[in-house]
Parts: structure tokens; sequence; C-alpha cells
């Protein structure tokens, strides 16, 4: 087996549809068809601007005349993430190598890449909505969890319109289980079908808004993201807070994901050693377009 093997067909679509699936917020991925690729790691994200209604003139059956414009505001993906593992010839079996470095991947996204994608996009979904003035902070008890999740709910309601099931609420496992304990829980809790990444899932629902329980380790204000260098993957910064809940409008966050590289080198061309070795690089990033803005309200602890 010679030269550099890639199986995008394999591994590369296997994991991107892994992200989006498994990932808590796998869901902000259907979003991503209104963006443009630009190549590598710039993006484009539409803005579309129109007039409002005018008056219809009875007389001479004529319209007024608006307008419709799309611009394209260009983005990088500022996350630009990477591994590469080494497996010694004689610690595996060559004939079935490939098989094994799919299941290795797949367990290392699993356990690394969609926790830090999670726990990324839910602390820049809070220091966006800081920026807008989306924010409250709260201590909440189960006497009212469920108080104050309405009310924030009714405030991104009464800015957008929208209905409780076009927004989806995400909130660690630990503010869940306080929700559940709640005595007036069960007037307004349902279950329901939700669909993420083309895989539809029964979850609970409050008034018909969607509730995603996160591990808590994902749900926090600030991240710090290791470069690699004798220290990997990312921790919680040091003055990051809990949060307690984000509710979006299901339209809101344009999150992105892309498996840039995925590379398999045998023994016989690899130059660093005698052995396997496995190259893995991906993109990703989040977007909150300033339009949306009243789509997004973040709850965190005090």
């Amino acid at each position: 087996m010679n030269g550099t093997i890639d199986y995008p067909h394999l591994f590369m679509r296997a994991l991107d549809l892994q992200l989006i699936q498994k990932s808590t917020s796998g869901w902000m991925q259907d979003n991503a068809s209104q963006i443009k690729f630009s190549g590598g790691r710039y993006i484009k994200i539409p803005k579309v601007f129109m007039a409002g209604l005018g008056n219809y003139n009875r007389d001479e059956g004529l319209y007024p005349h608006g307008f419709v414009t799309t611009e394209y505001q260009s983005e990088e993906l500022k996350m630009d993430r990477g591994i590469q593992f080494y497996f010694d010839r004689n610690d595996v079996d060559e004939s079935g190598y490939l098989v094994e470095a799919g299941t290795i991947m797949s367990q290392f996204q699993a356990q690394h890449v969609i926790p830090e994608i999670d726990a990324y996009r839910y602390s820049k979904i809070y220091n966006m909505a800081k920026t807008y003035g989306k924010t409250r902070t709260l201590n909440p008890t189960k006497e009212d969890i469920l108080s104050n999740l309405l009310k924030d709910l009714r405030s991104v309601q009464d800015k957008t319109g929208y209905d409780f099931k076009d927004m989806v609420i995400s909130m660690p496992y630990t503010i869940f289980e306080m929700l559940e304990l709640s005595g007036e829980l069960n007037r307004s809790i349902n279950v329901s079908s939700f669909s993420q990444g083309g895989l539809s899932m029964e979850i609970n629902t409050l008034n018909g808004a969607p509730i995603i329980p996160v591990p808590s380790q994902r749900m926090k204000t600030k991240y710090d993201f290791a470069e690699g260098e004798g220290d990997f993957g990312f921790y919680p910064a040091a003055d990051a807070k809990n949060i307690n809940w984000i509710i979006l409008e299901k339209s809101v966050p344009m999150a992105v994901a892309k498996t840039d590289s995925l590379k398999i080198f045998s023994p016989n061309v690899n130059q660093d050693g005698d052995g396997w070795k496995t190259q893995y690089r991906v993109y990703h990033d989040l977007f909150v377009p300033e339009a949306k803005k009243d789509g997004v309200f973040v709850n965190i602890q005090a």
C-alpha cells in the first residue's frame, strides 16, 4: 500500500455526519445551507434587505415599487483545529488498519471534537448575546426556575413574534434536573419529534419549545483552547460562569463544521518513523447575524 491514502467517502462524510447528529448543537448546522463557501476557511453570510408595504393606487391600478437586495458578508472560520496520531507498525495489523483508523477517529470525535465544538458554540452565543444586550443573571431554584424560563421565552417572543415551537432551549443537565423537580413542570411538558442532521429524535418540549439537555462542562461563558504543544483539548477559563440556559429562534445560529482533511500515511511512505500516521483537521465556527439578535437570549448564574 503506497502513498497517501485518502478515503473521503468512507471517513470524512461519516465524520461530518457524526458531528451533526451527535453534537447537542448539531441542529445549528441546518442553517448552514444559507452560507456560501468561498474557499478554505472563508465563508459568505447573506444579508437581505427589503422594503415594507406601501399604499396601492386604486385609481391607476399601480403597486408601490419596492426593493429586495442581498449582500454577502465575508467571515473567517476562527477555529482551525487538528491532531496527528502515530501507530508503530508492530502495534497494529496492517491488513486491518484502515478499519481500525475509522473506529479510532470516530471515538476521537465523540470524546474530544464534539464536546469542544459544543463548548465553543455555546460560549460564543453567550458572548454575542452579551454584545447585543440579550443576557441576564439568575441563581435559579426549583421553586422559581419555570417562571424565570418562561419569562425569558416570552421576552424573545415579544421581540420576534415567533411561537415557542420556533425556539430551542439548551440547558445543562443539572439545570434540566432542577426543572424536572419543579412542581409546575408537568402542566407544560410534552414529548415531540426533533430533527437534527436528518436524524429524528424524541425530546421534551416546554409549551412546544424543544429542550436540549447538555453536559454542564460544555455550557460555560468562556473557554481556553489548548494549542497542542504539551497541552491538548479545552477547559473552562478561570473567570468562566455557568450558563443556565440559551434560547434561540431556530433560524438564528449559523454553525459550520467542516472536516477539511483526513490523511492516512502507510509505514512505507511515512518519513517520521516505521508506523502508520493519521492526520485530522477540522474548521468550525458559529455566527449570529445582528439582524437576528432579537432571537437569542442567554441566562447565566450570578
